[in-house]
């Protein structure tokens, strides 16, 4: 509920910004078969202050599990460059898709 609010509160401080909430799954959730109890509160807060949810974990699980775990540190849960690849590739069609809106909407 905390975090809830505080995402939602943000959207006050952002003012006109666009939101992409696109939280970063640990390898907890990428490696194992654990449930995204995180989600739900990441879909609420875009859902309230009109931004986007982009669930990333279906990115990472495409990965072979040998991938998986190359996506962070051995002895850190920091993400490699492949864990941020995954990322910035999961994110491109959302930026692309919301460049494309606020060109629309200015007239270019």
């Amino acid at each position: 509920e905390l975090l809830e609010r505080i995402l939602v509160a943000f959207r006050e401080e952002a003012r006109d910004a666009h939101l992409i909430f696109a939280p970063l799954p640990t390898y907890h959730y990428i490696e194992y078969d654990l449930a995204p109890d995180y989600e739900p509160v990441f879909k609420r807060a875009a859902q309230a202050t009109g931004g986007i949810y982009v669930h990333l974990l279906p990115s990472f699980k495409r990965l072979t599990p040998e991938q998986r775990r190359a996506t962070r540190f051995r002895f850190d849960q920091h993400y490699t460059a492949l864990g941020h690849r995954v990322v910035a590739e999961a994110l491109v069609p959302y930026v692309l898709a919301l460049r494309d809106e606020m060109a629309r909407q200015s007239g270019f």
